[in-house]
């Protein structure tokens, strides 16, 4: 995720530089350093991060703060960008590929993704294109997308409701 947030999208070639700066920061060993620049490379030549360094709009890290009730819940979006004036969501996931493949993973993470749409969506006032979990573990990225139709149906339930739902 540290190196996704500063990599440069459309210079792969900085990417071995990056994760080693970024590695010797975090005191980190070899063996993880060649599986992060893996991760990276195949992040970089993933159809939806070349979408967002054509986007003109794209912002990392994007932090989101939503009042719940006394409660305020808080996070970070790893990618959004606008294209054709509507939000795509990107969040990058390092999970072992489990035996049923990737796909087996989306419902695990498809609360967190809906949260992430609909807070986007009222921050903005712009529409939810799609939501995509970018899988880096496997030997070549794997793009997920999270239903946005069901996203637009949670949005029309109370935002606390979809947040009560998250899991801990």
């Amino acid at each position: 995720h540290a190196v996704m947030e500063r990599a440069a999208f459309d210079n792969p070639t900085a990417v071995p530089a990056l994760v080693s700066a970024t590695a010797r920061a975090a005191n980190t060993d070899g063996e993880m350093i060649e599986e992060a620049e893996r991760m990276v490379s195949a992040a970089l030549d993933s159809g939806v991060i070349r979408r967002a360094a054509a986007a003109n709009r794209c912002y990392r890290e994007v932090p989101f703060s939503v009042m719940r009730g006394e409660m305020t819940v808080e996070g970070k979006m790893d990618l959004v960008f606008v294209e054709d004036e509507e939000l795509v969501i990107v969040d990058y996931k390092t999970d072992a590929e489990p035996p049923g493949g990737f796909g087996s993973l989306v419902e695990r993470y498809s609360r967190q993704a809906l949260a992430y749409g609909v807070a986007a969506e009222q921050a903005t006032e712009m529409p939810l294109r799609e939501v995509v979990l970018l899988f880096l573990s496997g030997s070549e990225p794997v793009e997920m997308k999270v239903d946005i139709g069901k996203a637009r149906d949670e949005r029309a339930r109370s935002f606390d409701r979809i947040l009560t739902e998250l899991p801990q």
